[in-house]
């Protein structure tokens, strides 16, 4: 081809570079993998550990107030006569039978968890006695996939879709399917379909925040006290005398002792910045800097008694869009609750693979100025949320024709977005593929670089 030359020191922008990241035999390293795995284990176990302490709960409770009963009318024989003494012992024996059908659904429950710890556990341990490289391990790690694709497809709302995938797969003890389907109900009980015409309500989320106060309370999150102010929001809302009259009860039941918690001239038994929830009865731990911030949250809602929703001054308390807000607070705490990554498993496994594929020539040079600026000005961690999907499909930032068209870092509507969030590979040993032909370039097939700085290899000179 006429003009090309020799390539000489240089970096033109669509020369691509790959590097190996993996190990000899061409695969991820098991420690590697089983770091991944964590939450595979972790889930099962953390759900068993609770069901075992809720038992223990529930039979010393029952059996102390058996007991107490019975201790009492030893003591005083006298002062019942035998029908008072038949009565007792069925109210006793029906307390009993009660905490008998408690305890059966609990072990039920239970049996379930004990065999997905088994299954989980016998497939995280069949990988220590594959070779990796082997047929045995690829067909391993073909399940892999599969449950990180159904784990996407919960987190995405496909529940049906990950269903039937997980059934097809025989993969329904290696996914976390009841889990999911707790967190979808509870979601859409916020946020229901609008075709539905169900109402939003907080029962649900409040009934669950119940099961789970101990974890809530180590995680010091506040979503019991966000939902108790949506709760006390709607009955606001509709401006009728009885609902205001019910709004006032709420308020004083449950929001007030949340406003004048960690004071001592309110309430001198008070802990400082912790307060108690007057139905669960468990405290909430909450920080320094979220305490005042809900306490101001709770003044501010009293004077919704007095403002309507067409108030100016209320407009973000009245505003419908906070129960989307409280379906995303839901999703949050509830991943943490229940030992998940906050991010979908294919995400994080994609991301190692993303990492060693990424060069600087993946986005155009225009981009890179913005996310350069964007560093500065922010951070290296805010940057790259500082690009949204809009910045990427800008046409002020984006170049087409320097992007190759085989390479999956550079497709920004793709797999391009994901990896903007992880690093520039580091390239010990570099390649350079011709971008039209698609073959490395080395010394039997030398880079050629044309007058305008385009680099390719010598084999185009021979293409038609």
């Amino acid at each position: 081809m006429p003009g090309m030359m020799p390539l000489a020191s240089m970096l033109p922008s669509d020369i691509h570079s790959t590097s190996k990241y993996v190990s000899s035999a061409g695969v991820s390293s098991i420690e590697d993998i089983l770091i991944l795995e964590q939450p595979l284990l972790r889930l099962p176990v953390d759900e068993l550990r609770t069901q075992l302490k809720t038992q223990q709960r529930l039979s010393e409770k029952d059996f102390m107030f058996c007991s107490n009963i019975v201790e009492s009318k030893r003591k005083n024989p006298g002062e019942s006569d035998a029908s008072q003494v038949s009565a007792t012992i069925d109210s006793v024996l029906q307390r009993l039978q009660q905490l008998r059908d408690k305890m059966v659904d609990l072990g039920t429950q239970a049996g379930t968890l004990l065999e997905y710890t088994q299954t989980r556990t016998e497939y995280l341990k069949l990988l220590q006695s594959l070779e990796p490289g082997s047929q045995a391990f690829h067909d391993w790690c073909a399940i892999r996939l599969d449950r990180m694709v159904v784990d996407y497809m919960l987190r995405r709302g496909a529940f049906k879709s990950a269903e039937q995938l997980a059934t097809q797969q025989h993969i329904a003890s290696l996914v976390d399917l009841p889990v999911f389907e707790q967190i979808r109900k509870i979601e859409q009980s916020l946020v229901p379909d609008e075709d539905s015409g169900v109402q939003p309500s907080c029962s649900t989320a409040l009934a669950w925040c119940s099961e789970n106060k101990v974890t809530l309370r180590k995680a010091k999150s506040s979503l019991e006290i966000d939902l108790r102010l949506q709760e006390f929001i709607e009955q606001v809302r509709d401006r009728s005398p009885a609902s205001l009259q019910s709004a006032v009860q709420y308020a004083r039941k449950y929001l007030l002792p949340w406003m004048h918690a960690g004071d001592p001239a309110q309430d001198p038994s008070a802990v400082s910045w912790t307060s108690k929830s007057p139905k669960t009865g468990h405290a909430l731990h909450l920080s320094k800097a979220e305490m005042p911030h809900l306490q101001q949250q709770a003044q501010r809602a009293m004077g919704l008694l007095a403002s309507g929703p067409d108030s100016w001054c209320y407009a973000d308390l009245y505003d419908p869009l906070r129960w989307k807000m409280l379906r995303d607070a839901f999703r949050t705490i509830a991943l943490r609750v229940y030992d998940l990554p906050s991010t979908p498993l294919i995400h994080i496994a994609l991301s190692a693979g993303l990492s060693s594929f990424k060069s600087h020539s993946c986005y155009p040079k225009k981009l890179r100025d913005h996310t350069a600026s964007a560093q500065d000005d922010y951070g290296s961690q805010a940057s790259s949320l500082f690009l949204s999907e809009a910045d990427v499909s800008s046409p002020s930032l984006t170049a087409v024709d320097d992007r190759n068209p085989d390479c999956p870092i550079c497709h920004t509507a793709g797999l391009g977005t994901l990896a903007r969030e992880v690093p520039y590979s580091h390239h010990g040993n570099s390649r350079l593929i011709c971008r039209i032909t698609g073959k490395v370039m080395d010394d039997k097939n030398p880079p050629m670089c044309l007058p305008n700085g385009r680099v390719y290899s010598e084999e185009v000179r021979t293409t038609d």
